[in-house]
């Protein structure tokens, strides 16, 4: 009796809703960013990002993680496919924690019991927690995910689904690929000339874009393979991860760009939108592949016998 109420439940989160509730969250921040520039207050964007866009970036780490370990136990012991979703579950998890630490626990905002509960709110600690944070994801969560996609990419060769890239793919590589090499000049040049031995939280942030690069080669390679199986729910769960790590790197371009003053401001307020659409891209991809469960059980109950 209570199989139908668990159905119900895991539905409540279904794509469309995602979608909906991103859309919905930019057009408010088209309206703040609106109500800035005629009124000249920066307190409406200033209140969207530090409360309405930190909701929305640590919502979309939990049902990303929340799915994750749902699809998961999907797979028992000795399933090809448990491996991956084992290290997906790690990278959504760490997404999740560096998520919190960086636009909560670090922040002077009232989602942050810290703030609100202590009476020695430390901005040096603070900024020490949001260091760690971006230490966790990309680098770290962007690594479990690379070896989830390796796993799935393997497995996709044993099957012999064939990997055609399209010219489109080589473009969006390209593109990622002259900006690695403009980092790592830039990379090179820094430490060249550096007075003292650079912390290790800055070489973190340095593998960002490589790592970026990696994983994203092999999303798109995956993907073009999952077309094979039909433009369904498993292609677009890939197709996700694909949208969810380019636009990370295109986001991160963005912060770069505006930090190096390649883009004045107020122009460079752009660059703080571009966050929001990897964090809906990377909750996305495992709620369809819960999307193709589901499916694929209606299917067999609809074939079972009596």
């Amino acid at each position: 009796a209570s199989a139908p109420h668990a159905g119900a439940r895991s539905e409540i989160l279904t794509p469309a809703r995602i979608v909906g509730a991103s859309l919905l969250l930019a057009a408010i921040g088209v309206l703040a960013a609106l109500a800035w520039r005629i009124a000249g207050n920066i307190a409406w964007v200033t209140f969207y990002f530090r409360y309405l866009g930190a909701s929305f970036l640590v919502a979309c780490a939990a049902i990303e993680s929340r799915f994750c370990l749902k699809e998961l136990e999907e797979f028992g012991p000795g399933d090809p496919m448990r491996p991956v979703w084992a290290l997906l579950t790690l990278s959504g998890l760490l997404r999740l924690v560096s998520m919190v630490l960086v636009h909560v626990a670090a922040k002077d905002i009232y989602l942050n019991p810290w703030f609100v509960l202590s009476s020695s709110w430390d901005s040096g600690a603070a900024a020490a927690v949001e260091r760690l944070g971006l230490a966790l994801n990309p680098p770290v969560g962007f690594a479990f995910l690379g070896m989830a996609l390796l796993l799935v990419l393997r497995l996709y060769r044993r099957m012999k689904l064939t990997v055609r890239l399209r010219w489109s793919d080589f473009a969006l590589l390209a593109l990622i690929a002259a900006f690695l090499v403009r980092q790592t000049h830039e990379f090179v040049y820094y430490l060249g000339r550096a007075e003292t031995p650079p912390a290790l939280g800055w070489y973190a942030t340095w593998l960002t874009d490589p790592m970026l690069a990696a994983v994203l080669a092999v999303a798109v390679a995956i993907r073009r393979a999952s077309q094979s199986l039909g433009h369904g729910m498993i292609e677009r769960c890939w197709t996700c991860y694909v949208a969810g790590v380019f636009l990370t790197s295109l986001a991160d371009i963005g912060a770069w760009a505006a930090t190096n003053v390649h883009i004045s401001w107020p122009y460079s307020a752009v660059t703080w939108y571009l966050w929001f659409p990897p964090a809906a891209a990377f909750a996305l991809a495992p709620v369809y592949q819960a999307a193709a469960v589901r499916q694929a059980k209606r299917g067999l109950a609809r074939g079972a016998p009596g």
